[in-house]
């Protein structure tokens, strides 16, 4: 893939109008909405194949993490380009896991983030002077949703240990980064994810972030023993280096939540190396590492 889309950063209306493309180029594409963001814009996912036994990839939990996007949207268009070529990207049967396992794909949970990253304050409408009040209109290091909340502090799994830990660091209120909502599934995006991954019920989650080249796959006393074994194979495939997050990042995710939750395999993947938000002109060496780790997780 090189065309325009992935040369840019993307918007809300780039995003839609590649929803709208995928479901009208691909027929084996469902295309659907699973909720709205605070600000009512839709959280698009794409189904390919056995829902009822699918990898669910999410991306753009944190605003500023844009690879996590387009790396979500890539892959999902080499699955089914190869559908229908019935080629083998990365060397991996992926029409016959496709027909047994599935893939769903949640490229942007927080559209309001991005959006405010991308286009500034204005794009936030209602809440434009909240957003002002608390970034000084400084949207550079932005990762929380439109209402301040750092999605990915506001899971039920540790959310007491998360805001000890965040007001430890001297956060106590809305703002750009880590502050995690005032209590688990505040936020309508969070929410919408929970209520997706019960009904749907999908064998392991990947949640894409950047940056660091690293992966996570622990969360409490039901991570399964595969797990391990499994991060291991994407380490040596992907170069990246199996790891245990620290600090103010050690609970509340959404993998923390799904393993928590189902005894089943959840892993984070830290897209990239460098200082987010990461350059536009780094995502093709990135996506060169993530899609064949995207691959395995496919069969695994």
């Amino acid at each position: 893939m090189t065309d325009l889309f992935y040369k840019e950063y993307p918007q809300y209306t780039t995003t839609m109008a590649r929803f709208a493309r995928i479901a009208i180029r691909y027929p084996a594409a469902k295309v659907f909405s699973i909720g709205r963001s605070w600000l009512g814009r839709e959280i698009y996912a794409i189904g390919v194949g056995n829902l009822q036994s699918a990898t669910c990839i999410v991306g753009g939990t944190h605003a500023t993490e844009y690879y996590g996007v387009l790396g979500c949207f890539r892959f999902c268009e080499e699955v089914l380009e190869s559908l229908e070529s019935g080629t083998f990207p990365y060397d991996t049967p992926m029409g016959k896991a496709i027909g047994e396992r599935g893939l769903l794909f949640i490229p942007c949970l927080n559209p309001d983030g991005l959006e405010l990253w991308v286009g500034g304050v204005d794009t936030a409408g209602a809440l434009r002077t909240f957003v002002f009040a608390h970034c000084g209109g400084d949207l550079r290091h932005w990762q929380a949703n439109a209402r301040g909340v750092d999605l990915n502090h506001n899971f039920d799994a540790g959310f007491d240990i998360a805001r000890r830990q965040v007001e430890q660091a001297g956060i106590y209120l809305p703002g750009p980064t880590k502050y995690g909502g005032p209590f688990p599934f505040s936020e309508p995006e969070t929410r919408a994810l929970a209520d997706f991954c019960r009904l749907y019920a999908p064998r392991q989650v990947v949640a894409l972030h950047s940056q660091g080249e690293e992966i996570y796959y622990q969360y409490g006393p039901r991570t399964p023993q595969q797990s391990a074994l499994v991060a291991q194979m994407l380490a040596s495939v992907g170069g990246y280096r199996v790891a245990q997050p620290g600090g103010t990042a050690s609970h509340a995710g959404f993998k923390d939540w799904f393993i928590q939750e189902t005894g089943r395999p959840g892993y984070t993947l830290e897209v990239g190396l460098g200082e987010n938000p990461l350059p536009l002109e780094g995502f093709e060496g990135a996506y060169q590492k993530l899609g064949p780790m995207l691959a395995v997780l496919s069969i695994a």
